[in-house]
């Protein structure tokens, strides 16, 4: 699998240049596809599968552009590099302090070491690389209009979603990413509603890392059913192994900071615990693509990633590298 996320891999061992190394994730999405019959794929290399088609060759511009990329989770970096290898001139804004975007909240957990990995190498790259760096600056169309800009890649990405669900809004109940940011929830016993990738991740991560009694509820009859089924099975095993309470089939009704109602087979059922996190799921941040494509009518705006609707890493950084591609 190494060697499809990276195919110039053993050159750069033997060169001694492992920074370089774009670094396999063991999400299984290569072989996921297979099992598909959709032909094999990457999360990482966007180009992995399509070698002998057109479709993903990277060809150097004939007419150089000035590109914003605003984000840099994967889909922006991804975006900013492919543009700049193509010879556009990039500018990559990022409005934290820091590279990396939801990067750094899925690479924060103990057993995530293969995402600390890529990331570090995509930072690693990005910044080898891409020509205008800001961090810290968070973009106005005021900033886009007076940059001259003649395309703008938008990947702001997504925040956490807070369903209308009666207590949902409580500012007593936690986000996940606040979570695996380091807000650890005290008291022993945790609820997680969600049992999607969010959910799991942080259950793992506050029984594995935090010695947590937890319980995750979701209304759907599988856990992370979007998941390639050779990860699954590593993921119920790990779940079954860190004894975390799965409650399927249950439909969240009310939460609040220690309890939450649920209606499974028609009837009320209700948790009880020190603290709950609310991994529902996640929304858009669309505030400023919106903007910019309502002022901006002369700039060529392009969502990438988690802006167009929240999705995994293979689907940002697949559309990143198009973006990139195409401009």
């Amino acid at each position: 699998r190494q060697t499809i996320a990276d195919p110039d891999y053993a050159a750069k061992v033997i060169e001694e240049k492992p920074e370089k190394i774009r670094r396999c994730l063991r999400c299984n999405e290569c072989l996921g596809a297979v099992m598909r019959s959709c032909g094999i794929s990457c999360a990482v290399n966007p180009e992995a599968g399509k070698e002998y088609e057109r479709f993903t060759d990277v060809i150097p511009v004939k007419h150089k552009k000035k590109v914003a990329v605003i984000g840099s989770g994967p889909a922006g970096m991804q975006a900013a590099l492919t543009a700049t290898e193509r010879g556009h001139d990039v500018t990559l804004f990022e409005k934290e302090d820091r590279l990396g975007g939801a990067l750094h909240y899925v690479c924060i957990p103990n057993f995530k070491q293969d995402y600390r990995d890529y990331t570090n190498y995509l930072i690693n790259a990005v910044k080898s690389c891409v020509p205008n760096i800001q961090t810290g600056t968070e973009v106005t169309v005021d900033m886009i209009k007076k940059g001259g800009f003649d395309t703008v890649i938008v990947a702001t990405g997504a925040t956490t979603f807070r369903p209308d669900i009666k207590g949902a809004e409580d500012e007593n109940i936690f986000d996940p990413l606040d979570v695996l940011d380091g807000n650890i929830p005290s008291g022993k016993n945790i609820i997680v509603c969600g049992a999607g990738l969010v959910g799991c991740e942080v259950s793992m991560f506050l029984a594995e890392e935090h010695g947590k009694s937890v319980t995750m509820i979701d209304m759907l009859s599988i856990v992370a059913a979007d998941m390639p089924i050779y990860t699954k099975w590593v993921l119920d095993a790990k779940l079954a192994e860190l004894h975390i309470d799965i409650k399927l089939n249950h439909e969240i009704v009310e939460v609040a900071s220690n309890r939450v109602k649920c209606i499974n087979e028609g009837k009320p059922v209700e948790f009880s615990g020190d603290a709950v996190v609310l991994a529902l799921g996640q929304k858009p941040q669309r505030t400023l693509l919106e903007a910019l494509r309502r002022e901006c009518k002369d700039i060529e705006i392009i969502p990438v990633g988690d802006v167009n609707s929240p999705r995994k890493i293979l689907q940002a950084v697949h559309e990143g590298f198009h973006a990139g591609r195409r401009i």
